[in-house]
C-alpha cells in the first residue's frame, strides 16, 4: 500500500526511475556476452610427463605411479585417474566443485617438486595444466586444394593463417593438423657405419657440433668494436655431406660415405581428410572466459582477408562452427520467450476485455527482463540457452504479480469512480498474497546453491536470472501498475450492467466485452456448480483426488531416467579400430570405404572429417589418446548433418542405420558416439561406463567380457565395448646383463642404441633462412636396415674400448604381446566397458546393467565392478536435487506460515505439490521426457509456483471471514469465485508463457523443454485440482481440528 501510494502521489519520480532502468538494461544488454552454456571452471588439472621410448608398462611403474602417490594428497581432490601410453604419462585430478584451481595447481607444483628426483633421468620435466572447456575447439577448418600439394598446403596454413588468427582477440591458439611436415633425414647404411667404426650416436654428435653458431667475444680495435661470431649452421640441406663425423687411418669421414642426406618430409603417422579429399585442418580454441560468438565472428571476418593473400585454388571451409548451434538456441530461446509472451498477453486480454488493462499489465515483462539484465551484466552473466531459458520459463510468470494486483484494481474500479482510490485500495487488499506468491517462487531456488556438482553449477545461474526477474516484476507490480491504472484504466461497466442494459452502454462497443463476459459467467457458475458440490460431498473429493494420485504411480517406471537428455546437434562421431599392428595403409583403405557408406547412406550429409592413425608422438598424440585412438589400426570419423528444420531424421536415427551398415564390416570395432562437440563434454561421451577394478589384466579381461556378455542381452543397449585394445605386437629385448656388464654396456646405453638406430633420433635443427622456420634433422638407419625382424639383432652397439658389439650377442629377442594403453583411477588398475544406448532412456539401462551385475557376476577378491560415468553423476544429481525439493518446500511453509502466522493454513496449501505432481508425471508421460536433471529442476521450479494459487484462496477466504464474519461455506465460495478469474489468468499466463519452451522445437531445445513440461502440467493439473480440493481441506481443517462452528 505504501509504494503504490507513493507512486501515485510522485508519478514523475516514478517514471524517471523506470525509463532509467529501461535505458540501462538496454546498455547492458548490449554487452552481455554469449555463449553456449554459463562460463564456469572445470575443477580439473592433468599432469603430462614424457618419457621418450618407454612402453605403457615402464611409464606405469616409473613414472605414473610415483606421481599419483605424491598427489594423492592433493587438498580437495576427489578422485584421480591417470594413463600410461608409450612415451607419456597423463595424469587427471579432479577436485571437488568449487575448488579454486589457481591454489590447486600451486599446490600440485609443490608435491611434484617432491618427486622428481625419483622419476627416469631421461624423462622430461611433469607439466601442469588446468582443463579448461575453451581446450575444446570453438571452430574447425579444412584447408585443401586439387593443385598444391600436402605440404605446402601445411606450409601455407602455419606460416599465413595460424599466425593471423592466433593474433585475434579472445583467440588462445591455432593448431594445424594433416598435411605433411618438412625433414631432413640422415640415412645411414649400417654396414658402412660399422665398416667405418663408428656409432650412431658419434654421428649425431658430430652433426649437432657442426650445425652451431657459436659468440667469440669482442674484438676492439683502436676504432671500432667488433662482436666475433662462429658461422657454422647449415645454409642448404646438402651441406651436411660434408660433415666430418670421424677419422680412419688418418683420413676424415664424411658423413656422405656412410649416410644418404634427404630433403623430405617426416614419416606419416596419420591421415587427414575432409569430404574423402586430403586436407590441411585449423583448429581454433578460444581464451578462457571469451565470448565464442564474437571469436567465431573475428575469424570468419580474417579468414576474407587471408584468402586474398594465398594463393587461388585454395578452399578454406569451416567444418566445424560452434557459434551456429549457440546462435539457434539462443534464438530459438529468444523466439519462445517472445511467442509465450504474446500468448500471456492474450489471455490477458480476452480475461480483462479491456486494451489499456492488457497494456498496463504487459509492461511488466519488457520491465522485468531488462532490470534482469541489468543485474545479470553485474554479476557478469553472459546470455546461454540456461539463463535465456530461465528468462524464457519465467515470461509467463512474470506477469502474474501484476494480474493479481490489475484483477483487483479492476473490481475495484468498477464499484468507484475515483481511479487513484480504486488503485491504492485494490493493490493494499492483495499485496500480502502477492508478496507471498513472489516469496515462495524464489524461495525454491534457494536450495539450489546446496546442491554440489554439475548440476548445481550449471543452474545457479538459470535461478539468478529467474529470481531477479520476478524480484523485478514485484516492485513492477507494486509501484508502476498502480501508477498506470491511476492514469489510464477505463472503468468498464461490470457483466450485469451491460447485459441489463446493453444500449446505454453502446452494443457495439461492448459485443465482445459482452461475449466474453458470458463466457466468464458460465464458466463461474459450472464452478459454482462443482465446488458447492465439492463441499457437500467432502469425502467422495477427497478420495477421487487421492485416487488421480495413486493411479497416476505406476507411470514412473515408464518415464525413464537419465542424466542431462541428449541434444540433437546435427553432429556424431564413428571411431573404428581394426586389428592391433594394422598399418597405416591399410586403415585408410577401410577409411575410404567406410565414407562410401557414409555418403550412400545419409543424404542428410554436410561434411565428413575423418582422421586415420595418431598425429604426432608424446604430448602431440595427448587428444588422440583421450579420444582412444591408439595407433596407425584406429581412425575417427566426425560426420556433420544439415539442420533440424531440413531433415526428417533424427541424428539418432541416422546413427542406427549406420550402426546396422557397418555391423558386418571385417576385422573391424565400430563405436557410435552420439554427442556433438558443444554438449557431448557432459559426464561421460559413453552414456554407458562400467568400471572393473583390480591388478590382474587377465581377470579384470574375464570380468569385462562378462559384462558385455550380460549388457547384450538389455532392451536398448547398443555397442558395448571393452576400451582395452588386444596387446600390440612386440620385439621385446632381453639382455644378458653379465654378458653386457662384461663389454662395459649397460642396458641405458644399449636401450638408447636401439631407439636411435631404429626409431631415430633429432641431431640438430635445420634453419631455412628464406622461409624463416626450423626443420628436424632426423638420424637413422636406412629403410632397408630396419625392415625385418632380424634387422634389430644386427644393430651394433660400440662399447666403451671401442669395439663394435652386434645386438644379438649380448640379448634375445623374442616376440610377443604388451598393453597399448594402462589406464588407472585412483591408484588401481581400471579395465572400461563402454556402451552407447537407443530407444530406451540411459539411466534406465544403466540401472538395470547394475542389477544384473549384482545378481549375476561373481566378483573375485580384490576386484569391484562399479557403474559410473554419466549414471554416477546422475545418482549423485538426483540425491542433491531431492534434498534441494525437500528444502524447497519447507521453506516454502515456513515463508506462508509467517504470512498466516498459523501453522494449519499453510499445511493446507502446501497440498497444492502433490496435486501438482500427478500433472508433472502425465506431462513427462504424454511428451516421451525423461526424468532428469532438467526436468528436477522444473520440479522444483512447480513447488514454488502452484502454492500461489492457494495462497490467493486462503488468503482471501480468511479475509472474508475476519472482515465480513462469514461463515466457512459462504466465505469459501465467495473466495473461489471471486479469485476463479485471477487464478485463471495467472495459470494459463504461466502455462501460455512456457507452451513454446514446452513444445521443444529447434536447436537446444533439450536443455529446457523438460523443464517447461514438468512446470506447464504440474501448473495446469494442481490448478483444477486446487480450486475444488483447497477448499474441501480448509473445510475440514477448520471443521474439525479447529473446531470452529459452521
Amino acid at each position: 500500500m505504501i509504494l503504490a501510494k507513493f507512486a501515485i502521489e510522485r508519478p514523475v519520480t516514478v517514471y524517471m526511475i523506470f525509463i532509467a532502468v529501461i535505458v540501462l538494461g538496454i546498455i547492458t544488454l548490449s554487452r552481455l556476452s554469449i555463449d553456449l552454456l554459463p562460463d564456469f571452471s572445470l575443477p580439473m588439472g592433468i599432469v603430462i610427463t614424457s618419457y621418450s621410448g618407454a612402453g605403457p608398462s615402464e611409464i606405469e611403474s616409473m613414472v605414473s605411479r610415483p606421481i599419483e602417490r605424491s598427489l594423492s594428497t592433493a587438498k580437495d581432490l576427489k578422485e584421480m585417474s591417470s594413463y600410461s601410453v608409450e612415451g607419456f604419462s597423463a595424469v587427471m585430478l579432479q577436485f571437488e566443485w568449487g575448488t579454486n584451481m589457481d591454489a590447486a595447481a600451486n599446490d600440485i607444483r609443490e608435491k611434484l617438486d617432491m618427486v622428481k628426483s625419483t622419476l627416469p633421468g631421461d624423462a622430461d620435466n611433469p607439466m601442469i595444466f588446468k582443463f579448461d572447456l575453451s581446450m575444446m575447439p570453438v571452430m574447425v577448418m579444412a584447408v585443401s586444394s586439387p593443385n598444391i600439394p600436402l605440404d605446402k598446403l601445411r606450409y601455407l596454413a602455419e606460416q599465413n593463417i595460424q599466425p593471423q588468427l592466433e593474433r585475434l582477440p579472445g583467440v588462445a591458439s591455432a593448431s594445424v593438423q594433416g598435411g605433411l611436415e618438412r625433414e631432413i633425414a640422415v640415412e645411414i647404411n649400417r654396414n658402412a657405419m660399422e665398416a667405418s667404426g663408428l656409432s650412431i650416436q658419434q654421428v649425431m654428435g658430430a652433426i649437432g657440433a657442426a650445425n652451431i653458431n657459436l659468440p667469440g667475444g669482442h674484438l676492439k680495435t683502436e676504432s671500432s668494436d667488433f662482436v666475433v661470431r662462429t658461422m657454422g649452421q647449415f645454409k642448404k640441406p646438402s651441406e651436411l655431406e660434408n660433415v666430418v663425423v670421424g677419422n680412419q687411418r688418418s683420413a676424415p669421414i664424411y658423413l656422405r660415405s656412410i649416410a644418404k642426406i634427404k630433403d623430405t618430409f617426416a614419416e606419416k603417422t596419420s591421415d587427414v581428410k575432409v569430404n574423402k579429399q586430403p586436407s590441411v585442418v585449423v583448429m581454433v580454441q578460444k581464451s578462457p572466459g571469451a565470448n565464442t560468438v564474437s571469436v567465431s565472428d573475428n575469424v570468419k571476418k580474417a579468414l576474407l582477408s587471408i584468402k586474398k593473400d594465398i594463393p587461388e585454388g585454395v578452399n578454406i571451409v569451416p567444418i566445424m562452427d560452434s557459434s551456429v548451434f549457440i546462435r539457434k538456441s539462443i534464438s530459438r530461446t529468444e523466439r519462445s520467450a517472445v511467442e509465450g509472451a504474446f500468448l500471456a498477453i492474450i489471455i490477458i486480454l480476452l480475461f480483462l476485455r479491456s486494451v489499456s488493462s492488457t497494456f498496463i499489465v504487459s509492461t511488466a515483462i519488457p520491465i522485468s527482463l531488462i532490470a534482469a539484465f541489468i543485474l545479470m551484466y553485474f554479476q557478469h552473466m553472459s546470455l546461454n540457452i540456461v539463463t535465456m531459458g530461465g528468462l524464457a520459463l519465467g515470461v509467463g510468470r512474470l506477469v502474474d504479480d501484476a494480474i493479481v494486483v490489475i484483477e483487483s484494481i479492476f473490481r475495484h474500479r468498477q464499484k468507484t469512480e475515483d481511479p487513484g482510490v480504486a488503485a491504492v485500495e485494490g493493490t493494499s487488499e492483495v499485496s500480502m498474497a502477492v508478496l507471498s506468491s513472489t516469496i515462495t517462487t524464489v524461495v525454491v531456488f534457494a536450495p539450489l546453491l546446496f546442491v554440489s556438482g554439475l548440476a548445481g553449477i550449471m543452474f545457479k545461474p538459470m535461478a539468478y536470472t529467474i529470481v531477479l526477474s520476478l524480484g523485478a516484476s514485484y516492485f513492477v507490480a507494486m509501484v508502476l501498475i498502480p501508477l498506470l491504472s491511476s492514469k489510464f484504466l477505463k472503468r468498464i461497466p461490470e457483466d450485469n450492467e451491460i447485459i441489463a442494459d446493453p444500449g446505454k452502454h453502446g452494443i457495439k462497443a461492448t459485443w465482445g466485452n459482452l461475449k466474453a463476459g458470458i463466457w466468464l459467467q458460465k464458466v463461474d457458475a459450472f464452478y459454482h456448480k462443482v465446488l458447492k458440490w465439492c463441499l457437500r460431498n467432502r469425502k467422495k473429493t477427497i478420495f477421487i483426488v487421492i485416487g488421480c494420485f495413486i493411479i497416476t504411480l505406476p507411470l514412473l517406471p515408464f518415464l525413464g531416467t537419465e542424466f542431462i537428455p541428449a541434444s540433437d546437434e546435427g553432429e556424431f562421431q564413428v571411431s573404428i579400430n581394426l586389428p592391433v599392428g594394422t598399418k597405416l595403409e591399410k586403415t585408410k583403405q577401410v577409411v575410404d570405404k567406410i565414407e562410401n557408406i557414409i555418403k550412400e547412406n545419409v543424404p542428410e550429409l554436410k561434411s565428413i572429417y575423418s582422421t586415420a592413425g595418431v598425429e604426432g608422438k608424446g604430448f602431440a598424440a595427448l587428444r588422440s589418446v583421450f579420444g582412444n585412438m591408439t595407433g596407425s589400426h584406429s581412425s575417427t570419423f566426425r560426420i556433420q548433418i544439415v539442420e533440424r528444420a531440413k531433415r526428417k531424421r533424427s541424428t539418432k536415427e541416422v546413427v542406427e542405420v549406420l550402426r546396422k551398415k557397418l555391423a558386418d564390416l571385417p576385422d573391424a570395432d565400430v563405436k557410435f558416439i552420439e554427442s556433438g562437440g558443444m554438449m557431448g563434454g557432459f559426464g561421460s561421451s559413453d552414456p554407458i561406463v562400467v568400471e572393473i577394478r583390480g591388478f590382474d589384466m587377465d581377470t579384470a579381461k574375464k570380468l569385462a567380457e562378462e559384462v558385455v556378455k550380460t549388457g547384450k542381452t538389455i532392451k536398448g543397449m547398443r555397442d558395448m565395448k571393452i576400451n582395452r585394445e588386444d596387446g600390440l605386437p612386440e620385439l621385446q629385448v632381453e639382455i644378458n646383463r653379465e654378458k653386457a656388464a662384461s663389454l662395459g654396456l649397460s642396458v641405458a646405453q644399449i636401450g638408447k642404441t636401439i631407439q636411435n638406430n631404429i626409431d631415430g633420433s633429432i641431431a640438430s635443427l635445420y634453419r631455412d633462412e628464406i622461409l624463416g622456420k626450423e626443420f628436424y634433422i632426423n638420424v637413422r638407419l636406412q629403410k632397408t636396415d630396419r625392415q625385418n625382424s632380424p634387422d634389430l639383432g644386427n644393430v651394433f652397439i660400440t662399447s666403451p674400448l671401442g669395439k663394435q658389439i652386434a645386438l644379438s650377442n649380448v640379448a634375445r629377442i623374442n616376440k610377443g604381446l604388451g598393453p597399448i594403453k594402462i589406464e588407472r583411477k585412483n591408484q588401481e588398475r581400471i579395465l572400461l566397458v563402454t556402451g552407447q544406448v537407443y530407444g530406451v532412456p540411459p539411466g534406465t539401462v544403466a540401472s538395470e546393467l547394475e542389477k544384473r551385475i549384482k545378481r549375476n557376476i561373481i566378483v573375485p577378491v580384490n576386484f569391484m565392478v562399479s557403474v559410473t560415468g554419466a549414471y554416477k553423476d546422475q545418482v549423485e544429481a538426483f540425491r542433491n536435487l531431492l534434498f534441494a525439493l525437500l528444502l524447497s518446500i519447507t521453506l516454502v511453509y515456513m515463508v506462508m506460515a509467517a504470512q498466516f502466522e498459523s501453522l494449519l493454513d499453510p499445511f493446507i496449501i502446501m497440498f497444492s505439490v502433490p496435486l501438482g505432481a500427478i500433472g508433472v508425471i502425465w506431462g513427462l508421460f504424454l511428451t516421451g521426457h525423461t526424468l532428469s536433471v532438467i526436468s528436477f529442476i522444473g520440479i522444483i521450479m512447480m513447488s514454488g509456483i502452484v502454492v500461489s494459487n492457494a495462497i490467493l484462496l486462503v488468503d482471501y477466504t480468511n479475509t472474508l471471514r475476519r472482515k465480513y464474519s462469514m461463515e466457512i461455506e459462504e466465505a469459501l465460495i465467495t473466495a473461489g469465485r471471486t479469485r476463479l478469474r485471477p487464478v485463471l489468468m495467472t495459470t494459463l499466463t504461466t502455462i501460455m508463457g512456457m507452451l513454446p519452451l514446452a513444445l521443444g522445437l529447434g536447436e537446444g531445445s533439450e536443455m529446457s523443454a523438460p523443464m517447461a513440461v514438468s512446470v506447464v502440467g504440474g501448473l495446469a493439473v494442481s490448478t483444477v485440482l486446487t480450486l475444488v480440493f483447497i477448499p474441501t481441506l480448509y473445510y475440514i481443517v477448520e471443521k474439525r481440528i479447529k473446531k470452529t462452528a459452521v
